[in-house]
């Protein structure tokens, strides 16, 4: 595969011309795009968190975007990245959990009737 990734999604020619990813910023974008959290790119791709943010950065001037919103746009629909349970943060699960349980409840409360 060529190192750098020309990008083909909802750009306009002008805005596409020229225009070229590294394979990181790529990468990156793509997994952005598909809903991870910087720290989960990083973990998933095995480089810093720093890092990670560069390649975004860069990534999303060359293409002209504000935010992960619109470059989730760019990149169209896409599968959404499975996350390894071992990489969640325990306290965001723990929390996760919390929250489903008081749903569950509310629900029964609800349908006690």
């Amino acid at each position: 595969m060529d190192a750098r990734h020309q990008f083909k999604g909802q750009l306009s020619p002008e805005r596409r011309k020229g225009l070229a990813l590294s394979s990181q910023q790529f990468e990156c974008a793509k997994l952005a795009a598909r809903g991870l959290s910087n720290k989960e790119i990083a973990r998933q791709t095995g480089k810093g968190e720093g890092t990670v943010k560069v390649h975004l950065a860069l990534a999303m001037a060359k293409l002209d975007v504000p935010n992960r919103s619109a470059l989730a746009a760019l990149f169209g629909p896409q599968e959404p990245v499975a996350v390894p349970v071992a990489t969640i943060d325990p306290e965001k699960l723990h929390q996760i959990a919390r929250a489903c349980r008081m749903l569950l409840e509310r629900i029964a409360e609800a349908t006690k009737d």
